[in-house]
């Protein structure tokens, strides 16, 4: 940035830190202007926050580990990451883990995972609210904060709203996806929910070494013409093994690093916090500013508009919408009875499919754990049942990642079409509930609502199953004394007896976890909707309450009120066209370079 943009930035950032002072006196509200004083922090501190976004089980908190050159955040074969995650820069590695009712905890690092990780804190049990862990390295010095969100699309529906939430305190994002496979829809669908959100993506693709070179760049064309449709542009995209990188920084080889890819990908970290840091900085929190402005302004609009009816026309109104709500709260039991029918028969589908597999695979599992046996000649026998357990975990994987995606996507097609018809239902309901308050203020413009919380989320993850059961009954000093060839037989034997156990018990988690997750999506689903007629019906009535108050207490007090208003609304929107003007500055100023 150069000088005469330097000192643009600092007089922008001024006026953005006084606009929400001049703000917090005109709008009363204290949960619309919530929000201001974190944002005068920033300011302040000149915090920006790199927010590291993707899917489940893409290698984000590796990714963050990698850039830092540590081991700081926790990691596994299994989604990890449950709470928010900020790492701010400090003179020595430490974490604190703030929780909902306000308490503040000191933590080690090594301690972090039973805070943060689903197998240490699942579904949040524990309430943490977010976990700021402090580490020393020097591309935080400056105010950058890097966040670590838990991964969208897994089983933990919690952890996706959790994600989105934080949505917009990002600056800049990193959005990170995996070389194998290709974009999933799950993934171009969370983009398009970032595209007015985050002013700035920067893509990164994992796991490049999982690929010949030929592949990868196959996957690269693939995914670029994904995202050039999506964001209407050319599109970088920057491929990497973030656990390469890390390794590669670990043991100071700046040859494999340079193989890794991250090491161009931090210098183009650097280059863009270089150039642009202050543009995005400017930009997304004039973005937060004016959308508390506008939420305001939507509710004055409705406020001025009952404000023209009299006593009279208001109490009618309020009869009619008492009625319409209670309508609506019969049509609430019907949808609990179709989204029961519609859970059975995922249920039905879903044992067919699994019974389906563990006829056609378990034969396969075994042939490989056989081999597995039969090729570990040089391992020794009291090394052979713990390589056994790993080759076992791994080849379970490895047969249950395939059948389990293909379950997924089947499992949502059918959940889409079976669930069409009650979602255009239930979108019609809504909209009408804001065009039957509409007509009641007799506005012109009827206002909808996004339907995001009626859109299915993935409800699958896969679990590491637990192989002791099968092998510890020959982790024994008796069997370690049978002849290689005895001890090999028994191993067999004892494997391949528990193998259609374990896949029965496997599946059998599965099938909670896909009941359990479609319970709660129906619960959410009825939550959700209950929860806007309230919030709806609320509005309303405290807003005709109040006219018919502000109308019982005379002509002259209610005109008085209303010039109050209108100055509130033109001094309002004068603001909000100066931070406009600033915003426009910094993403023409983007446009010119």
């Amino acid at each position: 940035m150069n000088g005469e943009l330097q000192i643009k930035f600092q007089k922008h950032k001024q006026a953005l830190f006084d606009s929400t002072l001049s703000l917090e006196k005109l709008i009363t509200d204290g949960s619309l202007i919530r929000p201001f004083p974190e944002i005068r922090e920033n300011l302040q501190t000149d915090r920006f926050r790199l927010v590291v976004l993707g899917q489940f089980k893409r290698g984000k908190s590796t990714f963050i580990n990698a850039l830092l050159g540590e081991r700081v955040l926790p990691t596994d074969v299994i989604p990890v990451t449950a709470v928010i995650t900020e790492i701010h820069h400090g003179a020595e590695a430490a974490a604190q883990v703030f929780f909902h009712k306000g308490e503040l905890k000191q933590v080690a690092i090594p301690e972090l995972d039973q805070y943060v990780s689903e197998t240490g804190n699942p579904k949040n049990v524990k309430t943490v609210d977010r976990v700021v862990v402090h580490y020393p390295a020097a591309m935080l010095e400056k105010g950058l904060i890097i966040v670590d969100t838990p991964g969208v699309g897994s089983i933990h529906e919690h952890n996706t709203r959790l994600t989105q939430e934080y949505l917009l305190q990002a600056d800049a994002a990193v959005f990170i996806f995996s070389a194998d496979p290709p974009l999933t829809e799950l993934e171009k669908d969370f983009l398009k929910m970032l595209i007015p959100v985050v002013p700035h993506i920067i893509f990164v693709l994992n796991k490049s070494d999982y690929l010949e070179a030929h592949e990868l760049q196959k996957v690269l064309n693939f995914n670029r013409s994904i995202l050039e449709e999506l964001f209407d542009g050319k599109t970088e995209i920057v491929s990497i093994s973030a656990l390469k990188g890390l390794h590669a920084k670990l043991n100071n080889d700046d040859g494999r690093l340079n193989g890794s890819g991250l090491a161009a990908l931090e210098q183009k970290l650097n280059d863009f916090l270089l150039q642009h840091r202050g543009r995005y900085f400017i930009i997304s929190n004039a973005e937060r500013i004016m959308r508390v402005c506008h939420e305001w302004q939507n509710l004055v609009e409705l406020e001025r508009k009952a404000q023209t009816l009299s006593i009279e026309e208001l109490n009618a109104n309020l009869g009619r919408f008492n009625q319409y709500v209670e309508k609506i709260k019969k049509n609430c039991q019907r949808l609990s009875y179709l989204l029961e029918e519609i859970k059975q028969r995922l249920l039905q589908f879903y044992d067919d499919q699994t019974q389906a597999f563990i006829r056609d695979r378990a034969g396969v599992i075994r042939q490989k754990i056989n081999r597995i046996i039969d090729d570990s000649r040089q391992v020794s026998k009291r090394q052979l049942l713990p390589h056994i357990k790993t080759s076992l975990i791994h080849v379970v994987i490895d047969e249950f990642e395939p059948y389990r995606l293909r379950i997924e996507k089947t499992i949502k097609e059918k959940f889409n079409e079976e669930i069409g018809y009650l979602n255009g239902e239930v979108s019609q309901i809504i909209n009408n509930i804001y065009r039957f308050s509409a007509e009641l203020f007799q506005i012109s413009q009827a206002i909808q609502l996004q339907q995001d919380a009626w859109r299915y989320k993935s409800q699958f993850f896969y679990k590491t199953w637990e192989a002791e059961g099968t092998l510890e009954l020959l982790q024994n000093a008796l069997s370690l004394l049978l002849p290689r060839s005895l001890f090999l037989i028994l191993t067999k034997k004892n494997i391949n007896k528990g193998i259609l156990q374990k896949l029965d018990q496997q599946w059998g988690r599965f099938r909670s976890d896909l009941f359990y997750g479609l319970s709660d999506n129906n619960r959410q689903f009825l939550y959700e909707f209950n929860h806007l007629l309230e919030r709806t019906a609320n509005e309303i009535l405290q807003l005709i309450q109040k006219q018919v108050t502000l109308k019982q207490q005379g002509e002259q007090n209610f005109k008085a009120t209303l010039a109050k208003q209108e100055r509130l609304v033109k001094q309002v929107n004068r603001i909000v066209d100066e931070i406009q003007s600033i915003k426009n500055f910094w993403e023409e100023t983007a446009g010119a370079n």
